[in-house]
């Protein structure tokens, strides 16, 4: 894996570790209030800014990746940094958006390296016409590195104005992704259903009822095809796509932290 930059937020003597993954177009450091959350209930939390993202970007990848499944990789080889005593027993992973989708593909190949995982809103579905896909194909075979305005209303993410008004102001969130990350979150997107099937972590899937990025049918088509024999799902009524920056953040973070606790040795 290339150079990259990563947050720790650590517990005294940690129940477990939890390794978090980021969303799209985002990075690490809006993830403060989570991380620190948890430190607060036994558990160290590590996120790393993923390629093209945030702090690990430079010069012309901003924004740009090769290949989802580099995402993947990356995550497996980040994650095996804090697997405690080189047990999967207390390690948890975490995805959120973008990364809940590169945490389920990840426990579709890696799923015995952790105990549990959770996802939030993962990015399974991207709706779009027939004349958009087409589009995004013919821009990513002609110029992959052109780049587009940021596909996100911030006003969508959460209720919370003042967290979607710094995500506007943040410099380190993207606002001009390439054709080609865009392009390879669709193909992400497709791919993962064919591998839905060898998902046997126990798992927590968490989604906001009324998110208008990634719909809440997504999260309950991956649940029914997941066949861990452990899953629990949790549907978040009236919250948008960042359950975990909205008003009743509260009520979510304290779930998060309970399954882990039922699930670590």
């Amino acid at each position: 894996m290339s150079p990259f930059y990563y947050r720790a937020w650590e517990a005294e003597n940690p129940k477990a570790n939890i390794i978090g993954v980021h969303g799209f177009a985002e990075h690490s450091a809006r993830y403060g209030e989570l991380a620190e959350f948890m430190v607060s209930q036994g558990y160290s939390f590590y996120m790393y800014d993923l390629r093209g993202h945030g702090k690990t970007a430079t010069g012309n990848d901003k924004g740009y990746i090769s290949n989802f499944s580099d995402f993947v990789d990356d995550t497996h080889d980040f994650a095996k940094r804090f697997t405690q005593d080189g047990s999967p027993a207390r390690t948890v992973i975490y995805g959120h958006s973008m990364g809940g989708l590169i945490v389920l593909d990840y426990l579709s190949r890696y799923g015995s390296d952790v105990c549990c995982a959770i996802t939030s809103g993962p990015a399974t579905r991207m709706e779009a016409n027939a004349f958009t896909k087409f589009l995004l194909g013919m821009m990513n075979a002609l110029s992959p590195r052109s780049r587009i305005k940021l596909p996100i209303k911030p006003e969508n993410l959460t209720h919370v104005k003042e967290i979607y008004e710094a995500y506007v102001s943040d410099p380190l969130v993207l606002k001009n992704p390439t054709v080609k990350l865009v392009y390879e979150l669709y193909s992400g997107s497709r791919s993962i259903w064919n591998r839905m099937q060898n998902i046997t972590t126990p798992i927590l899937m968490l989604h906001g009822s009324e998110d208008r990025v990634v719909p809440v049918s997504a999260t309950l088509e991956a649940f029914e095809r997941i066949k861990s024999g452990d899953k629990q799902k949790k549907i978040y009524q009236g919250m948008y796509h960042e359950i975990h920056n909205e008003v009743n953040r509260n009520e979510v973070l304290e779930d998060i932290s309970g399954w882990i606790g039922d699930h670590v040795v």
